[in-house]
């Protein structure tokens, strides 16, 4: 009978919130974490070309990319605490737009590529999770791990889409176009996602959202130093960072390595798919999981099947290659839904904003880091198999401390897995 009434009540949030939901969905696959992220690639080619730019150049640049998100993703969330993630949303989509028309008219100056790409990701980091699963968190309280899997989905969705549509732009129009059209598809997009935001029903429905509108209270701000003392909060900086740390760096690597190994470019570009079909995966499963079964124990479990599969490539080489992809990509889906899953869960909504935007800092700079280690090791070794163990290490650590994670405290009457 519980079962029953449980999923009639996320029916009934689903059908509530179906706007939120959408409106979110959007703006993650359109945001500056998923379509110029799994899109930077496509552009290596041309740009190299034009302007004579090494692959270590463009590395750099997506490194200060990161970084700038790092610094400025708890200031998005402090603005997002104090104005919501409507108006954040849309200056961050605008910005966005700006900086990919600024990159269509870009001259061959490298240093102006870098001020523009690193100018884009600091003011567009509120078209990230950081907006939107604040926004799902606020109206999902039963449903909440499915709904924000749907959400962050919209990144699978843009990792699948987005590349092949912008390397035929750029095959049949030049690289330039296919800039403007990204930021014209944006710039179009903004006022829909924002209207989605604010078209859901007037009063979130998480009972700790709607606490907080019924008392009318503002909260004490928490400071930075008390939220970093926090063992829980150390425990998830920990747990995403060498996450991120150890599967982030593949969206770059795969390829490399399988085409050392002797499989074709275009072999591996197919497996490379697998990546993107995994992260869609991975964010529904683990986000239906987690709303039925205790969080950091499904996040563990799928976990140790991305360390299995790290660890296969490692010692049966591309024999197990999409088995292995998958594994990895199903890591990469399940890792930002859970940044706002268990923020939520640990912490409630006050101060959320910026608790999720330090931890989704640490998680960026993990994935910025990531290819970087790889490459090092690889090189300093002569092959990839040393820098597997490694990533699988630090997937480990991660598995470890979600194992060993604490339950979580009642928040507003709250009861969950």
């Amino acid at each position: 009978m519980q079962e029953i009434s449980k999923r009639a009540a996320t029916l009934r949030e689903l059908r509530q919130n179906w706007s939120t939901l959408l409106g979110c969905t959007l703006g993650v696959a359109l945001g500056v974490a998923a379509m110029p992220f799994y899109t930077t690639g496509v552009f290596v080619g041309s740009l190299q070309t034009d302007f004579g730019w090494t692959r270590s150049q463009l590395s750099a640049a997506s490194l200060a990319s990161t970084f700038m998100v790092v610094l400025c993703a708890p200031i998005a969330g402090l603005a997002i605490d104090r104005w919501g993630v409507r108006r954040p949303v849309a200056f961050s989509m605008i910005a966005l737009a700006l900086g990919l028309a600024t990159l269509a008219a870009m001259s061959g100056s490298f240093i102006q590529y870098l001020l523009i790409q690193s100018l884009m990701f600091a003011f567009a980091v509120a078209s990230t999770p950081i907006s939107f699963s604040r926004a799902v968190n606020e109206h999902f309280d039963v449903a909440r791990g499915l709904a924000l899997g749907l959400t962050l989905s919209g990144t699978g969705l843009a990792a699948f889409l987005a590349p092949p549509a912008v390397a035929a732009i750029i095959a049949e129009q030049g690289w330039r176009a296919a800039y403007l059209q990204m930021a014209g598809l944006v710039l179009l997009a903004m006022p829909v996602v924002v209207y989605l935001l604010g078209h859901s029903s007037k009063r979130p429905t998480a009972p700790a959202a709607l606490a907080a509108i019924k008392t009318g209270e503002e909260p004490e701000r928490l400071t930075y130093g008390a939220m970093l003392a926090d063992p829980r909060f150390q425990r998830l900086l920990a747990i995403f960072f060498f996450l991120a740390l150890g599967v982030s760096g593949f969206v770059l690597h795969l390829i490399p390595l399988l085409s050392d190994a002797g499989m074709s470019a275009t072999d591996a570009a197919g497996i490379q798919a697998n990546l993107g079909l995994a992260v869609i995966v991975g964010r529904l499963a683990v986000g239906a999981a987690v709303d039925h079964f205790f969080a950091p124990r499904v996040a563990a479990l799928s976990l140790s099947l991305t360390i299995a599969g790290i660890a296969a490539l490692a010692i049966f080489g591309p024999s197990v290659a999409p088995a292995a992809a998958f594994a990895i990509g199903f890591a990469l889906g399940a890792e930002v839904d859970l940044i706002g899953y268990l923020t939520v869960r640990y912490f409630g909504l006050g101060d959320y904003g910026r608790r999720y935007g330090v931890l989704y800092g640490a998680f960026v700079l993990g994935t910025g880091f990531s290819p970087l280690l790889i490459s090092t090791i690889a090189g300093r070794f002569g092959g990839y198999d040393p820098a597997l163990w490694t990533c699988a290490g630090c997937v480990t650590i991660a598995v470890v401390f979600l194992a060993t994670a604490p339950r979580f405290a009642a928040l507003s009457g709250e009861d969950h897995p």
